[in-house]
């Protein structure tokens, strides 16, 4: 959670002039009957967001009782996505080994992207992006250990944070 999953691909369609469509499998109007219509009914050159879909689905039984689709139903909506030209799917999810294979094989999942908590030079950019100070950014991304953060975290106390100082005592760090 909080690594950047949603924010990149806003920023992706964004960047390529897309619609954002999301589509929530746990509203009770999203059928097997109507999972299909829906996606079939998206805007050409959008992106459709599916997120947190291991929320949903473990193998291929609902997690919750109040999901009205299938998982064979989820399937067959993805595979007539495909034939949708111009849009593109996003399947979110933070938790990727309780997804069933057939769900992101090859043909309906083209590429996979792990986004993990922040590296050194993630820690470092970040910084940067709040405080134009390259020494307090190099000391701040030396000080952290890496794969500790979420980019999402280190945001939210950047943000708070009134001065380089500040920021650097949010993170238990010394200027």
């Amino acid at each position: 959670p909080g690594t950047g999953k949603t924010s990149l691909v806003t920023a992706l369609a964004s960047e390529m002039a897309l619609n954002v469509c999301t589509l929530s499998l746990a509203s009770p109007s999203v059928t097997d009957e109507k999972i299909g219509n829906l996606l079939s009914s998206v805007p050409p050159r959008s992106v459709i967001l599916i997120e947190d879909i291991d929320a949903f689905f473990r193998a291929r039984d609902k997690v919750d009782a109040q999901v009205k689709v299938s998982y064979s139903g989820f399937i067959n909506a993805l595979d007539g996505v495909a034939a949708h030209e111009g849009s593109v799917v996003f399947l979110t999810t933070n938790h990727p080994e309780l997804i069933d294979d057939a769900a992101i094989r090859s043909g309906r999942v083209d590429f996979r992207l792990q986004l993990d908590l922040c590296d050194r030079h993630q820690l470092y950019w970040m910084f940067r992006k709040f405080f134009d100070d390259d020494a307090a950014a190099t000391h701040f991304a030396n000080s952290l250990p890496e794969d500790h953060y979420a980019p999402a975290t280190l945001q939210e106390k950047l943000l708070k944070a009134s001065d380089v100082g500040a920021a650097l005592a949010a993170f238990g760090l010394s200027p």
